[in-house]
């Protein structure tokens, strides 16, 4: 009796640790259309992104490309930031994503193949959305 109790307490802790666990969404993601490369690491109890590569990082001048907002190179930009894990629902939630200048709500939810879905969205219309799928770059 004491074995088979002991058996189901390590079980049952081994399954609700499980899913407890973060998944691992650190490294550098590519985005789907493949012309934008981020780096996702985390800070303290979040993650945050930032971009690594861009397939047009220089305009026709040669010069880098800046941000229209802060005016610094777009390379090198953090575009994520507070983004917390939640393992109810397997999401990384209440990302504030920066894109072009302007700020919207964003989540992200690693899949069983590996890839990364991405969901922006207006933070006062959730209902107006866009997700993109992101693959890990190998390195």
């Amino acid at each position: 009796m004491k074995s088979t109790l002991f058996t189901l307490i390590i079980l049952f802790i081994g399954f609700t640790s499980q899913g407890q666990t973060m998944p691992d969404v650190l490294g550098v993601w590519c985005s789907g259309k493949k012309d934008c490369k981020v780096q996702l690491y985390k800070n303290g109890n979040t993650i945050e992104g930032k971009v690594v590569w861009l397939l047009e990082d220089k305009d026709e001048h040669g010069n880098l490309l800046l941000d229209s907002k802060y005016k610094k190179p777009l390379v090198g930009l953090k575009i994520l930031w507070d983004a917390v894990y939640n393992p109810i629902t397997n999401y990384f939630e209440n990302g504030i994503a920066y894109v072009k200048g302007h700020e919207f709500c964003g989540k992200f939810k690693l899949n069983k193949d590996g890839t990364l879905d991405v969901t922006g969205f207006i933070c006062s219309l959730k209902f107006l959305k866009k997700t993109d799928t992101w693959t890990r770059v190998a390195e």
